[in-house]
């Protein structure tokens, strides 16, 4: 299996609410969901702990008293409801020690994935890199918001030997245009870092509103030749938006 450093760290991003789950999030945010006995953020930090990555920040922000895990660092978006995404990473690299070392993780507070993902991003090279669903056609995102990916070349079975670049990631890339689905994950290298703090804090000065989310940051960098590499795969997670993706993830193994 691929080696993480021993300094690599994560950001898990679950400060909104998850109004689409009813009652289930009537009193605490969809990452606290139980799933399998256990809340949605314990199988996020278990899969990072497979692969070795064990300094995990979570960003909360609705009832936000609810998101406790031990051994888990947490920061407050206490703006949850105006603010996106990025206002949620750009607080969490505040709080984060630059001085510190190794690479950073980036996720979300409501999907699922195998520790495989993990070792698919630890084994690239590059200073940003996103793993992308080749089975676009069979996601069960279609008809909600899907994050499809637009990239330098299409999947093949030479593809990870390549060096495929991002062009653009939207929900209305073009069917001919489409490589895959973006898995909601970014790994970005320890000499990225900075370039990703410069990012964040240029897009949410610049962009009018703080309802930037990470979608914008891969396209922004993209845009200006950050670069960012594109790992194909299929499957191993789940992105859990309403009741029915919380009976399918019982059986997210």
């Amino acid at each position: 299996m691929p080696q993480t450093a021993p300094t690599a760290r994560a950001i898990v991003l679950a400060a909104s609410r998850g109004a689409a789950l009813g009652e289930l999030t009537a009193d605490l945010p969809k990452t606290m969901v139980d799933v399998e006995g256990e809340p949605i953020l314990s199988h996020i930090v278990r899969a990072y702990s497979r692969a070795e990555i064990r300094n995990i920040t979570v960003v909360r922000g609705y009832c936000k008293q609810a998101v406790a895990l031990p051994g888990v660092k947490t920061v407050d978006n206490d703006d949850f409801e105006s603010t996106g995404e990025l206002h949620s990473l750009q607080l969490a690299l505040q709080q984060m020690d630059e001085t510190g070392s190794g690479d950073l993780f980036i996720s979300y507070g409501d999907v699922l994935f195998h520790r495989r993902v993990l070792d698919l991003l630890i084994a690239a090279e590059g200073d940003f890199i996103i793993p992308v669903d080749t089975n676009w056609q069979e996601s069960h995102n279609l008809g909600r918001h899907v994050d499809f990916v637009a990239a330098s070349a299409p999947p093949s079975r030479h593809a990870f030997k390549q060096q495929i670049e991002l062009t653009r990631v939207a929900p209305d890339v073009a069917e001919d245009q489409r490589q895959g689905e973006w898995m909601g994950l970014l790994r970005v290298a320890e000499q990225g870092i900075p370039i990703l703090r410069e990012t964040v804090d240029q897009i949410l000065e610049e962009v009018s509103g703080r309802q930037a989310d990470l979608g914008m940051l891969l396209n922004w960098l993209a845009q200006h030749e950050r670069h960012v590499r594109v790992v194909y795969t299929i499957g191993s997670w789940l992105d859990i938006d309403d009741l029915h993706d919380v009976v399918n993830a019982g059986s997210f193994q």
